[in-house]
């Protein structure tokens, strides 16, 4: 196994074979965007390979050397197995020079029932086992209620900073109107 960058082509087709089940809606980014972004040199899609085949992938929206790590999922055939875990694990290898890695899973606190939450607590705790903490800061995004987390790669960043580094993601990702209405601090 090993990471390698995206074509857009593989990113079209894993956005219409995967993402459209793996994530909902209110928090898949239009593909559109994510190809435009990928034109513009600020957005990475690292997919995990075995020779040709994509076992999973992980999207990353960079600025310089901070990233935010916005999407990750095995394909269907390739879930507990493992090469989640793995692949973080060589994810944060590829990104070993980075200044920061943030990103957001979906606060607990929120979910609309009992199993939501224990799937969201799942989610948390698959994060926390690979390297990742709790930086304090929790963010609305597009209505979605989410904990920002931080790979540590070279020393914690205070909550002020990760929530700094969160809002100059998407404010150079957004348009500013839904910048100003969609994404915010809480």
């Amino acid at each position: 196994m090993n990471v390698k960058i995206l074509t857009k082509q593989q990113v079209e087709f894993i956005y219409k074979t995967s993402m459209m089940f793996d994530f909902p809606d209110d928090e898949r980014k239009p593909l559109s965007m994510i190809l435009e972004a990928m034109d513009k040199g600020v957005y990475e899609c690292l997919g995990l390979m075995e020779e040709e085949e994509i076992l999973g992938y992980a999207f990353f929206y960079k600025m310089d050397k901070d990233y935010l790590f916005d999407f990750l999922a095995m394909t269907r055939d390739n879930r507990n197995k493992g090469y989640g875990s793995k692949f973080l694990e060589y994810c944060a290898e590829y990104y070993k020079d980075a200044n920061s890695i943030i990103g957001e899973v979906e606060d607990p606190d929120f979910a609309k029932s009992d199993e939501e939450r224990q799937l969201r607590e799942r989610r948390m705790g698959f994060y926390f086992r690979n390297g990742y903490r709790e930086t304090g800061a929790k963010t609305s995004l597009f209505g979605v209620d989410f904990i920002v987390i931080e790979l540590l790669i070279d020393r914690p960043h205070s909550k002020e900073e990760v929530e700094a580094l969160y809002m100059a993601h998407y404010k150079s990702m957004l348009p500013p109107d839904k910048f100003a209405t969609k994404v915010r601090i809480k």
